[in-house]
């Protein structure tokens, strides 16, 4: 790991100090009438240069740090997730946003999940899989595996629109029109295909073991 990096901080600093640097050589050659206001702007700039900084690091902190802050490439790997993760939340959610435009966004944040978890060194074991009726569907993440089956449900022409809503449980849906579960929260990590709501918060086993009740109320043949 390279340690030779500069805090951002820093590099904030040294820009603000060059900044009343070149301010003050100039203030001579200024007009009497312009000097006050100019003199306001020097103390003014590099004030609300640092707040500026802290407010951006309270909103978003994860903006400031390179791949070289962290301990390891997983570390950055899953803060770029969970950044993403939170993207999609608020754009299922968001109901200003056209239905076309939300499908659209959410499929380039798992296209953007898919090709991060191809960066990963995954295990057999560590994917998720399962046979239907004879065809292998595997994926490394459960966003990406919910995906791959109702991509070979769609092109087998098989309707699960009549199990919609899916419940899993007392207060979940697998499956819904309007990204809420039984309880009336929102899918907290879904996406959105062919107009429906898929709730991917879950272990990988319970995402298996969901997804095998739905395939079964489609009267398939699963194996694990």
């Amino acid at each position: 790991m390279n340690h030779n990096k500069q805090n951002p901080l820093g590099i904030i600093a040294i820009f603000a100090s060059l900044a009343e640097v070149f301010g003050t050589v100039v203030l001579k050659f200024l007009p009497n009438n312009i000097q006050m206001i100019f003199v306001w702007f020097v103390i003014c700039f590099p004030v609300l240069i640092v707040l500026l900084f802290f407010f951006v690091l309270y909103k978003k902190p994860e903006n400031f740090y390179s791949p070289d802050y962290y301990k390891n490439d997983n570390n950055f790997l899953q803060a770029i997730r969970q950044k993403l993760n939170i993207l999609g939340n608020e754009v299922a959610n968001d109901s200003t946003v056209p239905q076309d435009i939300r499908e659209k966004v959410q499929q380039k944040i798992d296209l953007a999940q898919e090709q991060l978890s191809e960066i990963d060194i995954v295990n057999d074991e560590d994917k998720i899989s399962l046979i239907i009726d004879g065809f292998r569907i595997e994926a490394n993440t459960v966003k990406s595996f919910y995906r791959n089956v109702f991509d070979y449900l769609t092109a087998n022409d098989i309707e699960f629109e009549q199990l919609v809503p899916f419940k899993t449980g007392n207060k979940r849906y697998l499956i819904s029109k309007d990204g809420k579960h039984i309880s009336g929260r929102a899918f907290f990590a879904p996406i959105i295909y062919d107009g429906y709501y898929i709730e991917t918060h879950k272990s990988k086993i319970g995402a298996k073991s969901d997804i095998i009740k739905f395939l079964n109320a489609l009267s398939l043949k699963v194996e694990s």
